[in-house]
């Protein structure tokens, strides 16, 4: 008995470091609970100030497989057990009701009492103004697409416990002061926000996903929709046109609709399937009107909007600056590191047909994430523009 009892104290003593020799399926690996680490640049103040021994920590987590294990078990027992996406207070993930997921910065959004400063949302409505002003006189139509929390599609299904006692009533003073302004400086934009609430009082599906954070291929592309509407309105040159509609249902979620399940690292993922609908798209346009080429700015809302673009073919080619930190470009793998400043809006913008910014409403003041102001300063004497003509 006590030679058993010495080699299960030795192979508990050894798990966690032969863990590390294992290779975990990606599905059973952890999502979002590993910070990046770097290796210490300064000895010995990082041992003296604890930040070796944070990082060599981080990097023990990330390469043992007992580790992942231990979280997803943990996870799932607060799930099943006590109805938390887990027992950390911290965690960026909520478990709101009827099995759905929050992002815990959206909740915080939710619960913020106070609107934007009213002069800072009025500088940059301006801003946006002298934008699209701008890109009119050049030949550009513009639209800016100001996409919703989920928490303000989906209010009622935030937990009583993250609900704070000065969280303000419906619509958040916040978004009700940036519609306000981008209506009163003439603005075009897409309310994003008054779209999917009208929809999810009219539609059984969902605007959002259980397990997603953005919105869901429905409500994307019922956006799009919108957006390409908008953009028509302001140029002759018509862009196509977008019909959604439901045709039935997936067994599984799309991708996009299930980031936040990938965050919660539990076991048992279909908890936060929910209803899952197959969305078709018709696209139309003119017989004689070529596809347009367009330029997006934006947030990760607008990975769920490039998917409705994608099949049918809705723009002959586009670029996405993802935060105008990285440019994605159509028919072409990878991401190029950008910068705002750095972008030159001669060759990247002015020789396309539209300029698409996308931006939340629980971050409005970040819009164009330094884009405008580059553009701005870049289009106060802009050259001519050249003008493509494309076969239909």
């Amino acid at each position: 008995m006590r030679r058993i009892t010495v080699l299960i104290a030795i192979a508990l003593i050894l798990l966690p470091g032969l863990s590390t020799f294992v290779a975990l399926p990606g599905h059973l690996r952890v999502g979002g609970a590993v910070e990046r680490t770097t290796e210490p640049t300064e000895f010995p103040s990082d041992f003296t100030e604890r930040t070796f021994q944070q990082r060599l920590e981080l990097q023990f987590k990330k390469g043992t497989a007992l580790w992942h294990l231990l979280v997803r078990a943990d996870n799932e027992l607060s799930v099943r057990l006590f109805g938390e996406a887990s027992a950390n207070y911290d965690s960026k993930v909520i478990l709101g009701k009827q099995r759905t997921l929050f992002e815990r910065v959206y909740v915080d959004y939710f619960n913020t009492p106070t609107g934007y400063p009213l002069s800072e949302v009025q500088d940059r409505t301006a801003l946006l103004r002298t934008l699209q002003d701008t890109l009119n006189k050049n030949g550009l139509a513009f639209v800016l697409v100001l996409s919703p929390s989920k928490t303000s599609i989906y209010p009622e299904l935030v937990p009583e416990r993250y609900v704070s006692p000065l969280a303000p009533p419906a619509p958040h003073p916040r978004y009700a002061t940036v519609r306000t302004e981008l209506l009163r400086t003439g603005v075009n934009f897409v309310d994003g926000v008054a779209l999917l609430q009208t929809a999810k009082s009219q539609l059984s599906y969902p605007m959002f996903a259980r397990g997603g954070t953005h919105w869901s291929q429905l409500g994307a592309c019922l956006v799009l929709s919108r957006t390409l509407d908008a953009l028509s309105e302001q140029q002759k040159a018509q862009f196509p046109k977008l019909e959604c509609s439901v045709v039935g249902e997936q067994d599984r979620p799309a991708s996009g609709d299930s980031d936040l399940t990938r965050l919660a690292n539990v076991f048992d993922r279909s908890q936060f399937a929910g209803v899952n609908p197959e969305v078709k798209r018709v696209v139309s346009w003119s017989k004689d009107a070529a596809l347009p080429s367009v330029a997006i700015e934006g947030t990760s809302f607008v990975w769920q909007l490039l998917k409705n673009t994608e099949a049918p073919k809705i723009f002959d080619s586009r670029v996405f600056f993802y935060y105008s930190r990285a440019k994605l470009q159509q028919g072409r793998k990878g991401r190029v590191k950008v910068t705002p400043q750095g972008l030159d809006w001669v060759t990247e913008i002015l020789h396309r047909d539209a300029l698409i910014l996308e931006i939340n409403e629980a971050s409005f003041l970040e819009v164009g994430h330094g884009l405008i102001e580059s553009g701005l300063q870049q289009l106060k004497s802009p050259p001519d523009r050249t003008v493509l003509i494309r076969s239909p």
